[in-house]
């Protein structure tokens, strides 16, 4: 059997999502205060390159499941201060490609956004 994919791309497969509810959510907001970073100008040419199917794809990725409640276990753990140091490295990983797909998909939603005919 092949192993699944690290993100789902419908929310079929997963109904809670790299979304803007909640802990991932609010990762995202935060991520976009800083949105003259450099992994953002990295991305500058990255998402000029996009075509709108392509963009579409990005803004629908969501995690499965699982990911999705460990991130959850580890912010509730990092909150009460009681993450091990192995989880904290776990729970920066995460972070870390949260903030990374927050860009991409802020810069999809762009694309979709000068599309006619888009919300």
């Amino acid at each position: 059997m092949a192993p699944s994919p690290p993100f789902a791309s419908s929310d079929a497969d997963n109904p809670r999502a790299f979304s803007e509810r909640g802990f991932i959510g609010r990762l995202n907001r935060m991520s976009q205060v800083h949105d003259t970073s450099v992994i953002d100008r990295l991305l500058e040419p990255f998402g000029r390159a996009l075509t709108p199917a392509m963009a579409r794809a990005l803004v629908d990725l969501r995690a499965p499941s699982e990911d999705q409640d460990r991130i959850d276990e580890l912010a509730e753990k990092c909150n009460e201060g009681s993450l091990s140091a192995e989880e904290r490295a776990e729970y920066e990983d995460y972070i870390r490609v949260i903030h990374f797909l927050g860009i991409v998909q802020a810069k999809a939603r762009a694309i979709l956004a000068r599309e006619p005919g888009q919300p």
